[in-house]
């Protein structure tokens, strides 16, 4: 396979972590303490080791190197109990890659992991076995990364599987890692910690890895009830103040009901605005992004400003009606699936993963939930995302319901999200991205 060598500089270095599928050949140094080459089978989206003298890496093995402006460099070999992802059972190599986020603020505070390839649980029309299923045959293939969301009407059916896990000693908590999110009728300074208690007691958990803002809006509670967004009225709006919100979240963090905090679906400029104020910088922002909405400007700002991205409806979701089929159809996918034996799917997600993204790709079809995970052997060549960054761009999900001249915050496309809408609507589900019927008939 091609061989490839990077190069990292020591200069700012805090603390860098090596977590790949790959084999690792071998870790040396370039020019006295400076920088070092890795050589490897091959390419990782991920950060290189940072390291001071020549060291030889079992294969699959996890490593962490830390220190600060190359002094005390220190190299520990993880075993399978250390790496964030863990093995699968009889393989000598990691199951996932992950990547490296913040998990509480600025320099000080330590660094977690998140897998690279999530297992997202909205259920438009599935029933509760069928997602219950969906999740089994996720943790059988190697998914530790579970998404989820008070709106969805799903944590209990997540809390239920992992249980279950957990009782057989299929997994420990430690395994796994959960995401879970605060609804629009929660999103203000009061409403955090009874909704993150309320989502734990629901989950069976005493903590989540993660705890987003859903939206940068806020409803009156009953709104939180709705089936669809759709429901909400204008009415329904009220006040919005993200800097309470956001201290209301960061107490989240210092009880210990969350691991981390974050935010989904902000601009760059609403994380500007909001920055100057907080003790913990957001860990991830979850967003729309896939091959036909990349979000440059946004992966940019975050990735200055130590934020990890991660995508939800990262194939534009073709198998529901708000998403649209621009990628799995695309022929320049196409062309790139074609050459490296892949799917289309499987190239999009492995397009945002090598962008240091990470995926949540959604399906409870057992075939498609093995294809969305076979993505992190194998590798895009630079014509490949030169390719994928020529196509068109469109945002999929508008989200225009949320917008109004008297009662929302956002009064149009481009108040909510911070840029110019190029595609006019041309129907009112275009106009909402087709998610007229967003959520979930499961909602009590």
């Amino acid at each position: 396979m091609k061989r490839d060598r990077w190069r990292a500089s020591l200069a700012s270095a805090k603390e860098a972590v090596l977590c790949l599928s790959h084999k690792v050949e071998k870790l040396s140094t370039l020019n006295s303490r400076e920088h070092i080459i890795i050589s490897i089978t091959s390419p990782s989206f991920l950060p290189l080791l940072l390291a001071t003298r020549e060291r030889q890496i079992e294969e699959g093995k996890a490593v962490r190197v830390t220190g600060q402006g190359g002094e005390r460099i220190g190299q520990e070999h993880s075993d399978d109990r250390s790496c964030p992802c863990r093995m699968s059972s009889g393989e000598r190599r990691c199951a996932q890659n992950c990547v490296k986020y913040r998990s509480g603020g600025w320099r000080r505070f330590p660094s977690s992991y998140i897998p690279a390839v999530g297992f997202g649980t909205v259920a438009l029309t599935d029933t509760p076995g069928v997602v219950k299923a969906g999740i089994r045959k996720a943790i059988q293939v190697g998914y530790r990364h579970f998404d989820t969301s008070a709106y969805y009407g799903t944590e209990a059916l997540l809390g239920e599987v992992l249980r279950e896990a957990f009782e057989d000693a299929e997994l420990k908590r430690e395994d796994v890692f959960v995401t879970t999110k605060l609804w629009m009728g929660d999103c203000h300074k009061d409403g955090v910690l009874p909704a993150i208690q309320k989502s734990l007691k629901t989950l069976q958990l005493e903590y989540v890895d993660l705890y987003l803002i859903h939206w940068p809006l806020r409803v009156r509670k009953n709104g939180s009830k709705h089936k669809s967004v759709r429901d909400i009225q204008p009415e329904d709006f009220l006040p919005l103040d993200l800097i309470s919100t956001w201290q209301a979240m960061e107490k989240c963090r210092d009880l210990g009901l969350a691991k981390a905090i974050g935010v989904s679906n902000f601009s760059a400029k609403k994380l500007e605005n909001l920055l100057p104020h907080v003790r913990y910088v957001p860990s991830v922002n979850q967003v729309e992004m896939h091959p036909t909405f990349r979000q440059s400007q946004l992966r940019d700002f975050c990735k200055r400003n130590g934020i990890q991205v991660v995508a939800w409806a990262p194939l534009a979701a073709p198998g529901v009606f708000y998403g649209v089929r621009s990628v799995i159809e695309s022929p320049v996918i196409k062309e790139i699936a074609v050459k490296h034996g892949k799917t289309p799917a499987q190239v999009a997600l492995r397009w945002g993963i090598e962008n240091g993204v990470c995926v949540i790709p959604k399906s409870y079809n057992e075939s498609r939930i093995i294809e969305n995970f076979g993505v992190q052997d194998w590798s895009l060549t630079e014509q490949d995302h030169e390719g994928i960054n020529n196509l068109p761009e469109s945002r999929m999900y508008k989200a225009l319901m949320f917008c109004n001249d008297t009662t929302s915050p956002y009064r149009s496309y481009e108040d909510l999200w911070d840029e110019p809408m190029h595609t006019p609507p041309q129907t009112v589900d275009d106009a909402v991205g087709g998610a007229a019927e967003y959520v979930i008939a499961m909602i009590s």
